[in-house]
């Protein structure tokens, strides 16, 4: 599975204009805007440590040689992020590949390749991935951490994931086991900071409505998400869909292993916080939750 899924990102990205080199001219399908888009991107990503290498992909063994520690995540300067993010967007724009909802697609003079379009919906999910684990890292103390499998000991694909420390572990335990605990009980564990990263990471992964409702008598107060929609658009579940959606267009031999990919992105890390986090006390617009979640009930 490993294998098939190197070669898919391999197909995808040796195609696109991130891969190709950039010679005099614009690239067929492209723009010169959407080119110096993407290489903004990229060099800003190569600078700070977190680019993906694409001569690398096709033969590494294992995805977390490819993404960064959630340690290393945590130095990243907000900006660097937020800077990729809006060159990438920068780019789909020209290629006239709405992200805006509402907003109308663009008149084109070229057809931009789907392979491009793949990899930049690719490239914005890793990005998004990296900033809710960012967030969440910044305030973690020693309520939780983003676990990173350094040695997987199974077949599947393996991420981030979200994971209370021991202690904390040991205390919502006992808080399960009490009849007369409430959800207020378990937003207590969290301070203020690690209540808002929860939110803004969900808000990031999956882009539910999300929110805390106030309980003066137990110092909680309201809070919602605090992600500037002018830059973070969509989220990461939306890109790694329509990246998919292109990619199967190239090869659709591979869709098993890209499928493989957005599975773990989405069970191991997105849905399993965001149960946890209804669990705890942190309230969704049920309208809102992915299909899959609003099924299970």
């Amino acid at each position: 599975m490993k294998t098939k899924f190197m070669l898919l990102i391999a197909l995808i990205l040796l195609m696109g204009c991130a891969s190709r080199e950039r010679e005099e001219g614009v690239a067929p399908g492209s723009t010169s805007k959407a080119d110096e888009a993407v290489a903004k991107a990229e060099a800003i990503m190569a600078s700070a440590g977190i680019a993906l290498s694409f001569d690398e992909l096709g033969s590494v063994s294992d995805l977390n040689e490819m993404l960064p520690d959630p340690l290393e995540i945590a130095q990243l300067e907000k900006s660097v992020i937020e800077e990729s993010v809006a060159s990438l967007y920068e780019a789909l724009d020209e290629l006239g590949d709405v992200t805006v909802p509402a907003s109308p697609a663009p008149a084109l003079e070229v057809r931009p390749s789907k392979s491009d379009l793949a990899m930049l919906h690719l490239h914005l999910a890793y990005l998004y991935v990296l900033e809710a684990v960012r967030r969440l890292m910044l305030v973690r103390g020693d309520m939780y951490t983003i676990s990173f499998p350094e040695e997987p000991v199974t077949e599947t694909l393996e991420v981030y994931r979200f994971e209370l420390s021991p202690e904390a572990e040991e205390r919502f335990k006992r808080l399960e086991e009490d009849p007369t605990t409430t959800p207020y009980d378990y937003l207590k564990q969290f301070t203020i900071a690690q209540r808002q990263a929860i939110l803004d990471a969900l808000v990031l992964l999956t882009g539910v409505e999300i929110y805390i409702e106030a309980n003066p008598a137990l110092g909680i107060p309201a809070q919602r998400p605090q992600v500037d929609r002018s830059i973070f658009r969509r989220d990461a579940l939306y890109h790694l869909e329509k990246a998919l959606g292109y990619a199967v267009g190239i090869a659709p031999a591979l869709e098993e292993a890209f499928q493989e990919f957005k599975r773990t992105v989405q069970e191991n890390f997105s849905y399993k916080l965001l149960e946890d986090a209804r669990r705890w006390g942190f309230i969704v617009e049920e309208e809102t939750l992915p299909e899959e979640l609003r099924r299970r009930g």
